[in-house]
């Protein structure tokens, strides 16, 4: 869909899997669904396989129905009928709460859970929904913020998605002297390998991004109908 360093890691995996007698073509829709439907257009039948990230996590692309099922692999997003189609997804609802679930423990420190995902960013904001669930599951407080991150209090541990958004509380905290981990908690969203360096390691809910890009590989070299969703996790849990 668009660059960023997790898929990368996807995409390495991926070629790091094929013969070096295959050719691999990368390309960017940005969620454009015009641009999506040209490039598909434009691709049908010139491939033995496609690989694609869908524009949306609700709808299908009626643009994948020319492509011949055996051919098509789904990835990433996928919470819509994939009319038999293989996939290999990760679940932003059930998945991340199962997530959350898991660091119940590590989570108590803190007064409040504050979840910030903007609108308009293209990460499932179906995620609030099972946030604002599991808070209320386990008697969490709970904020979520939509439009800003705000400030950047004592005793609130941060979930965040986008990359930009983790860079900024980080720098606030700083500004502040508060110690992450310490005097406040934060979870990044989609594993990054510059996270393993941040302060004692930060915490992130992500799927294995190169196991997926392992299992499009397998499905480019046997065709063998594929049909999972990879399990969401807690890397670096004990940093919370």
């Amino acid at each position: 869909d668009e660059y960023s360093p997790f898929k990368e890691a996807l995409y390495n995996s991926l070629v790091k899997k094929l013969p070096s007698t295959y050719k691999v073509d990368l390309w960017f829709h940005q969620y454009n669904k015009n641009l999506f439907d040209t490039i598909i257009n434009e691709s049908y039948g010139r491939y033995n396989k496609y690989i694609v990230m869908n524009y949306d996590n609700e709808k299908f692309s009626e643009t994948l129905e020319k492509i011949e099922k055996g051919r098509l692999l789904l990835l990433d997003f996928g919470k819509f009928d994939k009319k038999e189609y293989s996939y290999v997804c990760q679940d932003f609802d059930e998945g991340f709460y199962d997530a959350l679930l898991s660091a119940h423990q590590e989570l108590l420190k803190y007064n409040q859970l504050v979840f910030i995902l903007n609108k308009h960013h293209k990460h499932p904001q179906s995620s609030v929904d099972y946030f604002t669930k599991f808070c209320n599951d386990h008697n969490f407080n709970y904020e979520i913020r939509h439009d800003t991150i705000g400030d950047i209090t004592a005793g609130s541990c941060y979930i965040v998605i986008k990359q930009t958004d983790v860079v900024e509380v980080i720098k606030q905290s700083k500004l502040k002297e508060l110690q992450m981990g310490k005097d406040f908690g934060l979870i990044a969203y989609n594993e990054d390998p510059f996270y393993e360096v941040i302060g004692n390691g930060l915490p992130c809910i992500s799927i294995d991004f190169k196991r997926l890009g392992e299992l499009a590989g397998e499905f480019a070299l046997k065709g063998k109908k594929i049909r999972k969703y990879l399990p969401t996790k807690v890397y670096r849990k004990g940093s919370i």
